[in-house]
């Protein structure tokens, strides 16, 4: 069935689609949030970057020495790292952390998807 604007079907693909990418996107400056605070409150200092990673973190003792500096990028989800993320975490290696958020705000799990189950490998041969 057509209605004015077209097809009514099409429409609605496009405002779920709209509605999922808000919903992505707001979830993502969550995730960074509470990293932000999580490595904060652990006495980092954060600088947001954007370049390869997202912050990068840097620990300091007494003397204003460094003691612990960390890459840090935030992931929703099953996303994927990119190519410029990639080659960073292999040129930056143990430096460059991958932060997982798979729930809601602080963690909490999500009410819309379920999480998913992992196979178990059977012990026959």
């Amino acid at each position: 069935m057509k209605s004015i604007y077209g097809n009514s079907r099409q429409i609605k693909k496009k405002t779920t689609k709209r509605i999922i990418l808000t919903e992505n996107k707001f979830k993502g400056k969550m995730a960074e949030t509470n990293t932000e605070i999580k490595y904060r409150m652990g006495g980092y200092e954060i600088k947001r970057t954007g370049i390869g990673h997202d912050y990068h973190a840097v620990k300091r003792d007494i003397f204003n020495r460094k003691i612990d500096e960390k890459y840090i990028e935030v992931k929703t989800g099953n996303s994927k790292l990119s190519k410029r993320q990639k080659s960073a975490k292999k040129k930056l290696g143990k430096k460059y952390k991958v932060e997982r958020f798979n729930g809601g705000f602080l963690g909490t799990p999500s009410l819309f998807r379920r999480p998913k189950r992992k196979r178990r490998k059977s012990n026959w041969i």
